[in-house]
């Protein structure tokens, strides 16, 4: 079968896919033969301009499922393809391929790129797109305080209004310093006034600071365009609703949502405490157990507690609220469902079930 394959076998990532269909079959041999093949197609393509350099991290995302048990191996099979030193668009994907194995391989990971920032080869881009990977990274496993170093690196060497923006979240969100986040993103939107990205954290951080009416103004714009933005109505929902106090707006813009995207979580999310708002307390729980069943949200979860403690299910609500924490990234987050947690404490100790 395989052999026939190979006449329309054409592009590297077709001899990826093939490499993964024969790993899944067992024939490891053959997969890291498909895989080396695949290589030679990027470097080729690669050289003679077909394709663009960062092509070559396909190639690092293809390689995990080859070697499951860990990704030393995976690098010693790069190495020894690439006969030398590693550009700077393979180094990218190295980090990449060790990012994906999880946080034991950190140290590994931040190395790889930090060897290759460093690197005179090294271009400008490439150069941005390793800063990048970097502090998003950093932010994934909770390393807030040398995330935002990285992203203010970037924005002194970069004029960037995206660059600026994830500045402005790290600081806003992750490290909880709302204000200051609010300066910078309001920064990057006088340089990229349209962007939706940046309007939508203008708009978190106005809300995490207590301007909704501010917060919903931005949604608002965010709508106007990008009208297919199902996520920020269910945000503009949401905010009607709760900070507003007005849930029939909320559900019009949960509605409009739900018109885009039906099964979206955030948005049967917002459908559903909306109706709550409203007093719909049966309509409510419906919406947002919905919202869970396509996919858990920490938003959701946090909805169904207070809808469950109106009817005094208080152990079911703290289920909740403690499955909630542990999708939750941030510390507001996490210290606004602890403070929930107690609340309802308080009233289990007062008002038994």
């Amino acid at each position: 079968v395989y052999g026939f394959l190979d006449k329309y076998v054409s592009t590297p990532a077709a001899k990826s896919i093939e490499a993964k269909s024969l790993m899944n079959l067992n024939r490891s041999r053959e997969a890291v033969a498909a895989m080396e093949v695949s290589w030679g197609m990027y470097n080729t393509g690669i050289d003679r301009g077909w394709i663009p350099a960062i092509s070559i991290v396909d190639w690092f995302v293809d390689l995990k499922p080859l070697f499951k048990n860990g990704p030393e191996e995976g690098e010693r099979m790069a190495r020894r393809l690439a006969s030398g030193k590693l550009t700077s668009e393979q180094q990218y994907g190295l980090a990449n391929f060790y990012k994906e194995y999880g946080v034991q391989y950190v140290d590994k990971t931040i190395a790889l790129i930090d060897e290759s920032v460093n690197d005179s080869r090294t271009d400008t881009t490439m150069r941005a797109n390793l800063l990048n990977l970097k502090g998003g990274y950093l932010v994934e496993v909770g390393k807030f305080e040398e995330s935002k170093a990285v992203f203010k690196q970037l924005v002194e060497e970069f004029d960037s209004a995206l660059v600026l923006n994830n500045y402005a979240y790290v600081v806003g969100v992750y490290m909880n310093e709302p204000e200051e986040g609010l300066i910078l993103a309001k920064k990057a939107a006088k340089k990229a006034p349209r962007n939706p990205s940046i309007i939508d954290t203008v708009s978190e951080l106005y809300q995490r600071t207590g301007n909704f009416v501010k917060a919903a103004e931005m949604l608002d714009y965010l709508v106007i365009l990008d009208p297919s933005n199902a996520k920020a109505m269910a945000k503009l929902a949401i905010l009607n609703s709760e900070q507003l106090k007005q849930p029939e707006r909320g559900i019009i813009f949960a509605e409009r949502a739900r018109s885009i995207s039906p099964r979206l979580p955030e948005v049967l999310d917002a459908l559903g405490w909306s109706y709550f708002q409203l007093g719909r307390e049966d309509k409510a729980k419906d919406y947002l157990q919905r919202s869970l069943r396509e996919g858990e949200t920490m938003n959701a979860y946090v909805h169904l507690a207070q809808v469950v403690t109106e009817r005094r299910e208080y152990d079911k609500a703290l289920d909740y609220l403690r499955m909630a924490q542990e999708l939750a990234e941030d510390s507001y987050s996490k210290d606004s469902i602890t403070a929930l947690k107690d609340d309802i404490r308080s009233i289990q100790v007062a008002i038994p079930e």
